[in-house]
């Protein structure tokens, strides 16, 4: 059995995909050496990973779900059914975007949009998106390589990933592929009673002028985008310098306090336009610091 575990860092190492792998018996299957012959071991209430998907089991036969388990995503086939925990809590310096996209101060989600629409599936409308180490996105002609975050949609989005030459994150919502309409969400919740101050900006991504429908910028408390803490649309016609994105005239600024509860959680994300049936000009860079005081 393997049960009440916390595995909270696990390094990334050459199959970037997973926090880690467990196999039991050689994992080749064109080894010489003689599988084991195992079976029944429980995987329960273990907090596993968030940076990754869940732990990589093989055989996935010879593990059991005992439930419990606090994980990213079950990646298919896997033995095990992750449980979304929480987003963490904001840390007692506050909390900022990019320097902790792969800190774990941050929840990176795939959001339904339940804005003037029913919604089908899932029924809680955060889910982690899955985590890879590296990949590349084409916006107009500006590239971006570096870590990321992508959803379960058709052809890799909604996505959420650091530019590591520019030092810049760019997000990019779903629509189409995804059936619900799906926002690229930063998400961070309250330890106490608090006032926060937050700040950033949204600002266009993807350099072919014109193109697309525009997006918005929200920031939202819980799950509540009926009345916003901050909203704006940002259209497709504006110029964009990738060696300034926030220099342009494609941006929206925020800056205010905000009062929260304990367990209040705060998010910041990119939206597809209402109406909106294809998302792919959409990319959005966002920046922002969330810090204690008025």
């Amino acid at each position: 059995m393997i049960e009440d575990n916390v595995f909270a860092s696990p390094y990334l190492g050459y199959n970037h995909n997973y926090a880690m792998s467990l196999y039991l018996g050689d994992p080749d299957p064109g080894s010489q050496v003689a599988q084991s012959v195992v079976g029944n071991n429980i995987i329960a209430r273990n907090t596993l990973s968030t940076a990754a998907f869940s732990p990589l089991f093989m055989p996935a036969s010879a593990f059991v779900d005992g439930g419990g388990n606090s994980c990213r995503t079950s990646p298919a086939g896997s033995p095990i059914v992750c449980l979304n925990p929480t987003p963490p809590s904001i840390p007692a310096k506050g909390v900022a975007l990019p320097g902790d996209f792969l800190s774990g101060a941050l929840q990176v989600e795939s959001y339904t949009d339940t804005r003037g629409q029913p919604v089908t599936s899932p029924q809680s409308p955060s889910q982690f998106m899955s985590s890879y180490a590296m990949f590349t996105v084409f916006n107009g002609s500006i590239q971006s390589a570096g870590p990321g975050f992508v959803g379960s949609g058709s052809g890799g989005f909604p996505y959420a990933i650091l530019d590591q030459v520019r030092n810049v994150v760019i997000v990019e919502p779903c629509v189409g592929p995804c059936g619900n309409p799906q926002a690229a969400v930063f998400a961070a919740c309250a330890a106490s009673t608090s006032t926060y101050r937050v700040q950033g900006a949204f600002a266009r991504a993807n350099n072919s002028v014109g193109a697309g429908v525009g997006v918005q910028g929200i920031v939202f408390r819980n799950d509540d985008l009926t009345h916003p803490l901050f909203q704006a649309s940002i259209d497709p016609n504006n110029p964009v310098d990738p060696t300034n994105y926030f220099g342009g005239t494609g941006t929206a600024s925020f800056n205010f306090p905000v009062a929260v509860a304990q367990g209040d959680c705060l998010r910041i994300g990119v939206f597809a336009m209402p109406g909106d049936h294809d998302s792919t000009f959409d990319a959005t860079a966002v920046k922002f610091q969330i810090t204690p005081g008025p």
